[in-house]
């Protein structure tokens, strides 16, 4: 399985634990790759991923599958060329949420992938997701569970995106995408381009993509900002490796195995 992540050298670890949250329910071999740029001169904080981690990483994938792949790919080319000083600097997310519309450029990605947010984690084996057939398609996404109700009923979550590769490579969607992010000024740029852009968007079940709460059949959930109502209108942004916070906020201990495998290792990453 060919998985696809993005981020800065200080969001690594969430990587780390998306994927050991992967590998230890499934035998396949897995081939990560991981977008990364330095723009240490638009925020000091984001300096790209350092060498060191992704071969310790790999070393740790390996003990899964010794056939497992970790390859750190630096866009910072083709960002500079398309969004250096836009608006992407300026909106409320990080740059690095944009790089996986930049994939349709990198060369060695293979014609399949899946692009995972760094803040998801696996509870069984993600295969069944992998393997769902998007010849037709340019990508398969979940429904977005907040924008679905209050912005558009259909509208999906871009935090995974099972991404015919081939396709948006032919047929250009993701420079549509990229163009629309430029002309355009919203709320979540990245995801509405993904949801406006194309018109072969296939929705997949919500187990593969749970944002509000762990369900029997949840495959992969997404610690993303979630919202609250009651007693008013609040919001939570917790990450999986807050993890006496996802204890005692949200009540979550479906993942302490995955925090036993990971705490020994946790020098190495953080």
């Amino acid at each position: 399985m060919n998985l696809l992540y993005a981020c800065n050298d200080a969001f690594f670890k969430g990587i780390v634990l998306s994927t050991l949250s992967i590998a230890k329910h499934t035998s396949s071999v897995l081939n990560i790759y991981v977008l990364t740029i330095d723009l240490h001169d638009v925020n000091p904080k984001y300096i790209p991923v350092k060498e060191e981690k992704s071969i310790a990483l790999e070393q740790e994938l390996k003990k899964y599958n010794p056939d497992s792949t970790v390859t750190v790919i630096d866009v910072r080319e083709q960002y500079i060329e398309l969004f250096k000083g836009s608006n992407v600097e300026k909106n409320k997310y990080s740059p690095y949420a944009f790089l996986r519309l930049l994939s349709c450029d990198v060369d060695i990605l293979p014609d399949k992938v899946l692009y995972i947010d760094s803040d998801i984690l696996a509870l069984k084996d993600i295969k069944e997701l992998y393997d769902i057939d998007i010849t037709n398609y340019d990508y398969a996404m979940c429904k977005d569970q907040v924008g679905k109700w209050f912005l558009n009923y259909n509208m999906c979550n871009s935090g995974v995106v099972l991404i015919n590769m081939k396709r948006v490579k032919e047929n250009k969607i993701f420079k549509l995408c990229q163009n629309y992010i430029l002309t355009h000024h919203s709320q979540m740029p990245d995801q509405d381009a993904l949801n406006i852009c194309s018109d072969s968007l296939l929705i997949i079940d919500q187990k593969y993509n749970e944002q509000i709460k762990i369900k029997p059949d949840t495959v992969l959930f997404h610690f993303n900002q979630k919202s609250y109502f009651f007693p008013y209108i609040h919001f939570k942004n917790i990450k999986q490796w807050e993890i006496d916070r996802v204890h005692k906020e949200y009540k979550i201990f479906d993942f302490d195995d995955l925090y036993e495998i990971y705490l020994p290792l946790k020098d190495k990453f953080e």
